[in-house]
């Protein structure tokens, strides 16, 4: 028979356990690609950037963008489904298109305290009058 595991042990498994998800998690999501895409909103016209997230890590997206022909309006992040701590979900990014011409938006996807970008997403707008 075996002999019954401290709780000690078990909390120990549980948060190793966490953190081997976490890094399954910044693996696969860090592989997906960095393909670039585009958007197409006339002046005037509002449009969301949805981007997959973890805020449990520390990571979160920085936007960076021509303030001349875009302008961030809000963000937000959604609720994890099924309130799991540490799950993915999901923050949107509002802008709002103000000039005719070709822009990109990038984000880096990092943490605030580390200089580098585990990930980058970069995306070019196509603004129509």
């Amino acid at each position: 028979m075996l002999a019954p595991v401290s709780r000690q042990l078990c909390m120990k498994l549980l948060l190793i356990i966490a953190l081997v998800l976490n890094f399954v998690f910044l693996l696969e999501f860090c592989s997906l690609s960095m393909a670039e895409s585009k958007i197409d909103v006339r002046v005037g016209e509002s449009f969301d950037v949805k981007l997959e997230t973890n805020p449990s890590t520390g990571y979160q997206w920085d936007p960076i963008f021509d303030s001349q022909f875009v302008k961030l309006k809000s963000s937000s992040v959604e609720p994890s489904p099924g309130k799991l701590l540490g799950a993915p979900t999901v923050v949107y990014f509002n802008f709002e298109a103000l000039k005719a011409g070709e822009t990109y938006l990038k984000f880096n996807y990092k943490r605030k305290w580390e200089p580098d970008p585990v990930r980058t997403q970069t995306m070019r707008v196509n603004i129509v009058k």
